[in-house]
């Protein structure tokens, strides 16, 4: 992501203003996608954009230096530092009070990890190795964007190395083999996006061939102006701007649609000129402007964002966001005036000394201060917990599950297999809960529904895997055909055991239409093992599809199913908001905070309303529909909490309390016999048990 001044390899280094106005389109769209503008919908394409850059400049400077004969591994890395640590030092350095006051004892943890990771170049892998279904909400990491710059210094220990290696071979030939090893690095990266998709993101392997390309345009060198030159960069540039504006968080990337960014830039770079065309357009002033602090906007984005986000607590407004992108402007300016440029300038042996003993003091001062958040747990000791009742009841963790009771065992790819949680040796009925962290989350309450009918209980649940029979979810979490395993094993399981009643439980939108109330943005449902060209256009068909054929397998094996519809998620961590309360030692003001936090029912049905299709096949499939949300109504909103109890330990998964304020409808639903347990005051719902004194208001 840093800044380097313009190349042509084998030819004297030259600046190109086009190049740092194509600098200014990678970033802006970064920025504003991570802002939450949703028509900047494919803005994270602009690292990959950078990654080309980068690699042009870097190997064209390195060839120039091979070509003067000039090529020092020291000096490069020497220049490297002057250009990474100022602005990024600065930055962490500013984060270190906002963390302080703005976050809890296990989110100061984890950036104390965080900026230990930074310093030695491989957050990219400390992110990829945290990252999970129940991981930290990735838009409240604050250093979460420096894994690129990790990608990029990784890429950077290794390449000079082989390139003085081969600093004999003819440039013909260093061509070829960057273009062989750049196929190989996507090849890989093609293989790993729907298997091991986390590390696909941020491993250097699988995005080294974006780096690589830029080197092959170093090594071809911009190529002569002809006719056809301009129009080729025109399209380069409409390729960027495509994916800027068309891909989403939904399509499975990077994999061969990272082509769209990286082809565009190779075009722009070999055939763009600032004298015509597109070239001019991209020298112009303002953008050059922009592209000339592009590294410091970078760096200050996300941390503004994130701590913003952390001190809300909530859905934070379009123009508070819009007000920190222009401030993160600001301050990049700033930095690139009095940070970067003083240490870019500095020159001879003296001033390089300096900078090197400054930046091991701030390096190790950094060091220590993360390694001291990570260590201490996030210093609890800078607050005194509350002693209010009503706080330490809320914010009281779910009680662990009955000692003795089976847990079902894990599959060899991390889901679960399919077993009996509650035997019941001559039982008269056998009853199944089956779904994602959403049925393990209600599962006291289907404890409680074998109880009280003396029913055996079986069950099967993995975090992001929804119970539908073929059915490939491609996520991080999971690798292949692992979902769709487990959905054949729940009703194989179930016809073997004579199961009677089966719950499929699923956070259905999530599945349906990407779940905008949540940070996962790689959740894509298909019926195809290796969908190339599938993307979100296609999810709620699909899901439709396949909830109306899964019900129709249980049907036609003589097994009752009651899909329960999703309940209301709200628009905030409640376990965090609730961890704030119990350290700001007071219960005043509670009850009305709730109120007023809760999700409008205008919001969650408009949100809800995307898997109605879904729903409507597994009901003419046979399907009872179980909707529980009302039971948290009060008024126009969905409630989290009533007093002294929390109902959610997260943003969407009720707790232990809440799963058994929803017990007595799901035993209603049971006895209910096949009759549809839908909207509520008809009787079908009275039947299910959702009577009015069962609602909060």
């Amino acid at each position: 992501m840093a800044n380097n001044r313009g190349a042509s390899a084998g030819a004297a280094l030259h600046y190109r203003p086009e190049i740092d106005g194509l600098r200014a389109i990678a970033v802006v769209p970064v920025v504003l996608f991570h802002a939450g503008f949703p028509v900047f919908s494919g803005g994270f394409v602009g690292v990959d954009v950078f990654f080309v850059i980068s690699g042009y400049l870097i190997t064209g400077i390195l060839l120039a230096d091979i070509d003067k004969q000039r090529f020092s591994i020291t000096r490069f890395y020497e220049r490297r530092a002057r250009r990474i640590l100022p602005a990024l030092f600065c930055v962490l350095l500013s984060c270190l009070p906002l963390a302080w006051f703005a976050m809890l004892p296990d989110e100061l943890a984890r950036f104390g990890k965080s900026i230990v990771a930074v310093i030695g170049f491989a957050s990219n892998i400390t992110f990829w190795l945290e990252e999970g279904y129940f991981s930290a909400a990735s838009e409240l990491k604050p250093l979460l964007h420096t894994w690129s710059l990790a990608v990029e210094e990784q890429f950077y220990i290794v390449f000079p190395l082989l390139l003085f290696v081969l600093r004999k071979v003819s440039r013909r030939n260093l061509t070829l083999m960057i273009g062989c090893a750049a196929l190989c690095s996507f090849v890989l990266c093609e293989l790993a996006a729907y298997r091991f998709q986390l590390a696909n993101f941020y491993l250097a392997p699988t995005r080294a061939w974006e780096l690589l390309g830029g080197s092959f345009c170093a090594c071809i060198g911009r190529q002569s102006f002809r006719r056809g030159a301009d129009g080729l960069a025109l399209a380069g540039l409409a390729l960027i701007l495509a994916a800027i504006f068309l891909l989403d968080g939904t399509v499975v990337f990077p994999s061969h649609w990272a082509l769209l960014p990286v082809a565009g830039t190779i075009m722009l770079i070999l055939f763009a000129r600032a004298e015509n065309g597109v070239g001019r357009l991209l020298a112009l002033p303002p953008l050059v402007g922009i592209g000339l602090v592009s590294y410091s906007l970078y760096l200050w984005h996300q941390p503004l964002f994130a701590f913003a986000r952390l001190a809300v607590n909530g859905p934070v407004t379009r123009e508070m966001m819009l007000g920190l992108a222009l401030l993160a402007l600001a301050l990049s300016v700033l930095s690139w005036r009095f940070v970067e440029q003083p240490f870019r300038r500095a020159s001879g042996a003296g001033g390089a000394r300096r900078s090197l003993r400054l930046a091991i003091v701030i390096a190790l001062l950094l060091t220590a201060t993360g390694a001291g958040f990570w260590l201490s747990k996030g210093l609890p000791g800078r607050f005194t917990p509350s002693r209010d009742p009503m706080i330490i009841a809320m914010t009281a963790a779910d009680p662990p599950a009955p000692e003795g009771e089976p847990v079902c065992p894990e599959a060899g790819d991390g889901t679960s297999t399919p077993c009996v949680i509650m035997p019941l040796p001559g039982a008269v009925h056998r009853v199944a809960l089956y779904g994602d962290s959403h049925a393990m989350a209600l599962l006291p309450a289907l404890r409680e529904l074998a109880r009280q009918r003396h029913a055996e209980l079986h069950y099967a649940a993995t975090a992001g895997c929804p119970p539908l029979i073929g059915g490939y979810i491609l996520n991080g979490n999971l690798q292949g055909d692992a979902c769709a395993d487990m959905a054949a094993q729940e009703l194989a399981h179930s016809r073997a055991a004579k199961v009677d009643t089966v719950y499929l439980v699923g956070r259905w939108t999530l599945y349906a239409s990407h779940d905008p109330m949540t940070p996962e943005g790689r959740y894509l449902l298909s019926d195809l093992p290796h969908p190339l060209f599938w993307t979100r256009a296609d999810s709620a068909r699909t899901m439709a599809s396949l909830l109306g054929d899964t019900v129709a397998r249980y049907r036609a094996a003589g097994i009752r199913v009651i899909v329960v519809d999703q309940l209301p998620a709200q628009q905030f961590l409640v376990d965090r908001r609730l961890k704030w309360t119990a350290l700001l030692k007071s219960a005043a003001g509670l009850d009305e905070a709730i109120g007023n936090s809760a999700v409008k029912m205008a919001d969650y049905e408009a949100l809800r309303s995307k898997t109605e299709p879904a729903l409507a096949a597994a009901q003419a499939r046979g399907a009872e529909i179980l909707r529980l949300g009302e039971i948290f109504r009060a008024g126009d909103r969905y409630v989290w909490a009533g007093p002294g109890v929390s109902w959610y330990k997260d943003a969407s998964h009720v707790s232990q309390q809440g799963a058994m304020r929803l017990a007595p409808a799901i035993v209603a639903s049971f006895d209910h016999g096949g009759r549809h347990c839908a909207a509520p005051g008809d009787s079908a719902t009275r039947a299910c048990g959702l009577s009015s004194g069962q609602r909060s208001d």
